[in-house]
């Protein structure tokens, strides 16, 4: 084998492709959905901002942190109430209607499955 010839990338799995390719999908329909950007990603932004803007929250939290202030800390608070807003009031109404539209059935025939449905709502909600 010569030296010069670049071995070639292993091709992806076929689920991990069809996961991949799924995750993509559902996150497009997410996009779809204003009800879920809105609620999800707008309303926490706007709650940064206003807090933010409000002068006590930039003081540091105590002696013992010291540089960290009140927003720094709010932050990771902020992020858990987004994750928490899209799992208890997107993801329950799409998956079902999932359910009822029969898609989930329709998946159980191939190779993907509906577990992997609810493995790429988890991807993108948490990525």
């Amino acid at each position: 084998m010569p030296a010069d010839t670049a071995a070639l990338p292993a091709a992806p799995r076929p689920r991990t492709a069809a996961l991949r390719r799924l995750t993509v999908t559902e996150l497009t329909l997410f996009v779809r959905e204003w009800a879920g950007i809105i609620w999800g990603i707008g309303f926490p932004l706007v709650l940064l901002i206003i807090f933010g803007n409000i002068p006590g929250f930039r003081k540091p939290v105590s002696h013992a942190t010291p540089g960290v202030s009140v927003l720094d800390s709010y932050v990771p608070v902020l992020l858990a109430f987004v994750l928490a807003m899209i799992a208890l009031n997107v993801l329950p109404p799409v998956l079902a209607g999932y359910r009822e539209k029969g898609v989930l059935r329709r998946l159980s025939a191939t190779p993907v499955g509906s577990v992997r449905v609810l493995a790429a709502q988890l991807i993108w909600t948490r990525g």
